[in-house]
């Protein structure tokens, strides 16, 4: 009777050494801060993402302190387990969309940092783009200047 129940025991034991345990996903690159374009304050409602080699990797938070807009948002890792790459890997450069026009503030990916980086946007990044800002009861729409000839 010890015997089987040592057996069993023995058995239980290989077959649970035996499952394939996956890896944890890496900690995102986290980032803070203030965020303006051209001076004025971002709505609460606009869209902040994040993309690693065109990959959305993350969303943020926008939302207003004592007047000033601030973002937070986690960028996530690439899964080594998988062959697509779905987040970040060491040192990879990270782009920042706002309602999907590129901002000029880029980062680079580092796995578990919480760094502060203050979007302060003089204008949208590329030429071609308008970069639509709907403030409370305003709406401004920023255009690139065109020097005009008369």
């Amino acid at each position: 009777m010890r015997f089987l129940r040592n057996l069993g025991i023995a058995v239980l034991i290989f077959a649970l050494a035996a499952v394939n345990v996956a890896a944890f996903p890496p900690l995102p690159s986290s980032f803070w801060g203030i965020i303006t374009v051209n001076g004025a304050r971002v709505p609460l409602s606009a869209e902040l993402m994040a993309y690693v080699d065109g990959v959305n990797c993350g969303r943020a938070n926008i939302y207003l302190y004592a007047g000033t807009t601030y973002y937070s948002i986690s960028v996530k890792g690439d899964d080594p387990d998988t062959p697509e790459k779905e987040g970040g890997r060491d040192d990879d450069p990270i782009e920042f969309r706002l309602n999907g026009v590129p901002l000029a503030t880029t980062a680079r990916w580092h796995e578990g940092t919480n760094v502060r980086l203050d979007m302060v946007e003089a204008s949208p990044h590329r030429q071609s783009a308008t970069l639509r800002v709907l403030l409370p009861s305003v709406a401004v729409q920023y255009w690139p200047r065109v020097p005009t000839t008369q």
